[in-house]
């Protein structure tokens, strides 16, 4: 039997009721210690809860593929505002599609929705202030402290999101999507090397240091952009 002082609250927000019930039920026969508050659909929703210092659960479960906004948006939302709740992203699409953005946003990692056993083991690992990062790819994942900081700290910067012609701001969405170049330059039919000098000038307009930067500045007040 575990104290209720010793149990793991976690919120999950993923439109997929399967994953749900399946965490769930893996939760319930394996992992006593983890409790899930509570699961909602919707991004909007879970943002709520998370900012709400009552209902906030001790760790996020974030998918990146949800009906109403992106999750990558949702993370960023909300460790904008808060250092205080790690934040683990899970995606069944390969991971390296979502993970530079998501480190960007500032979530603490991660991870396939389809490894149960290693969605626990890095639930416990960002609780106990780590991070989780197993793509093989060099994504600077932070502690949620660090995340919170570098998120603020880009937000003070100047940006001129209204400059962006409409190939500018279609690179930058795809790129907040988690897309490469390579992927942009499909998705587009342009070059890479166009994408590469667009990116350029984009991040010029924006006064960002790096694609990250920009992608963080363009969530913030760009995704309205037509």
């Amino acid at each position: 039997m575990v104290a209720m002082e010793d149990v793991l609250k976690l919120g999950i927000v993923d439109n997929d009721e399967l994953t749900i019930g399946a965490l769930t039920a893996y939760l319930r026969r394996h992992e006593p210690a983890i409790r899930i508050a509570w699961t909602v659909t919707a991004g909007r929703k879970a943002i709520e809860l998370c900012l709400n210092e009552k209902k906030r659960p001790d760790v996020l479960l974030a998918d990146m593929s949800l009906s109403d906004m992106e999750g990558v948006e949702v993370v960023r939302r909300i460790r904008l505002r808060t250092p205080l709740m790690p934040i683990l992203a899970i995606t069944s699409f390969p991971m390296e599609v979502y993970a530079p953005s998501v480190s960007n946003a500032g979530a603490q990692g991660i991870i396939a929705k389809r490894d149960l056993k290693s969605v626990v083991r890095a639930i416990h690992a960002i609780h106990e202030g780590g991070i989780w990062n197993k793509t093989g790819l060099e994504c600077a994942f932070h502690t949620c402290e660090q995340a919170h900081a570098l998120l603020n700290d880009a937000t003070d910067e100047p940006c001129d999101v209204a400059s962006l012609t409409v190939r500018e701001a279609q690179i930058l969405q795809l790129y907040a999507q988690g897309h490469t170049s390579v992927h942009v330059s499909e998705e587009l039919d342009i070059s890479v090397n166009t994408v590469k000098t667009l990116t350029t000038r984009m991040l010029r307009k924006l006064g960002a240091a790096s694609r990250g930067q920009a992608i963080a500045i363009w969530l913030d007040g760009g995704t309205n952009f037509a």
